[in-house]
């Protein structure tokens, strides 16, 4: 009876344990959820603005910036210790922003979108003229590309991985990128420049790190990239049927 009353009693203490353990668990995922919706939430007051930012090219070279920086710092990382701002790499040139990886890898992300001619195309009701700025928009986002890859973003000396980021601050602009210029994109990751828009920046960058963490080979994180940039689009899609279907109700 002593033998069977000690085992209930020490179910009853591992029955508490796993209770208090699933209380935290419970409570991180609360406040996980709580750290998205203010994101979330001060995401939609910046780009509700977009407009008049677009507008105005000194706020326009800052924005992307902002948002980005803003993204990491609402992520939990520390310049100075994840990331560094603005730092002069080998060749003289400056990423806007440089994350620190493990064994002293480091990812340069450029946050300096070109959007004024997306913006054009948006305010102009001719349909030539659309055209043009369409055009002129792919090209700027080839040019971008280029500029990247010139400037020793991606530099095996430098101690970087074989990519680079760009940085689109509207998910907007990057919905209208992937609908109405994707080969753009495409160039991009076949030069190896992976596109972001809000929602998946901080997604990308916690995954890169986490990927050169506990994998030794850029071959695989490579493979991981290419899974990524399927779940951008996939998230990207889903994103634009449930915004018509919530028009349609």
């Amino acid at each position: 009876l002593e033998k069977f009353e000690s085992a209930i009693r020490e179910k009853q203490e591992e029955l508490k344990k796993f209770e208090i353990e699933r209380n935290k668990q419970f409570g991180t995922i609360t406040e996980s959820i709580n750290i998205h919706r203010e994101i979330v939430g001060r995401l939609g007051e910046k780009t509700d603005n977009l407009s008049k930012i677009l507008n105005n090219n000194k706020l326009r070279g800052a924005f992307g910036e902002r948002v980005a920086e803003d993204l990491l710092h609402h992520a939990g990382f520390i310049e100075g210790v994840h990331y560094e701002k603005q730092k002069t790499i080998d060749g003289g040139t400056i990423p806007d922003f440089t994350l620190l990886l493990p064994n002293n890898r480091v990812i340069h992300i450029d946050a300096k979108f070109p959007l004024a001619n997306a913006q054009n195309y948006q305010d102009s009701e001719d349909e030539n003229e659309r055209r043009e700025y369409l055009k002129s928009f792919s090209q700027d986002v080839k040019q971008k590309i280029r500029e990247i890859t010139s400037r020793k973003y991606i530099n095996s000396d430098d101690n970087t991985l074989d990519f680079a980021i760009i940085f689109v601050p509207s998910d907007a602009v990057y919905s209208f990128l992937n609908t109405y210029a994707r080969d753009s994109v495409d160039d991009g990751f076949a030069h190896n420049v992976l596109i972001t828009s809000p929602s998946s920046f901080y997604a990308t960058a916690r995954i890169i790190m986490e990927a050169h963490r506990h994998f030794s080979y850029e071959k695989n994180i490579r493979e991981i990239l290419e899974i990524l940039q399927q779940f951008i689009e996939n998230f990207q899609r889903f994103k634009n049927e449930f915004s018509s279907f919530g028009d349609s109700i």
